[in-house]
């Protein structure tokens, strides 16, 4: 499972997979994320929602979790 999820985060544009890392994997604040990659709240909200759901669609397309049907709510 690991290798398939590193593979959906490989395969995000650059801000979506530092949204999805530093937020959620390093466990970093929010803010500091936002700030440090330059975008107001509102555009930061968008990329991390844009983020996640490309992720699930990666991740239902690996056999691994194919099965599992990753959504995505937001």
């Amino acid at each position: 499972m690991y290798d398939e999820t590193v593979a959906g985060l490989d395969q995000l544009p650059e801000v979506e997979r530092t949204i999805l890392t530093r937020q959620y994997i390093e466990g970093e604040y929010q803010p500091i994320v936002r700030d440090e990659l330059g975008l107001k709240s509102s555009a930061y909200y968008r990329r991390q929602i844009k983020a996640r759901r490309h992720l699930a669609d990666a991740l239902n397309e690996a056999p691994t979790f194919q099965r599992l049907d990753v959504t995505f709510t937001p």
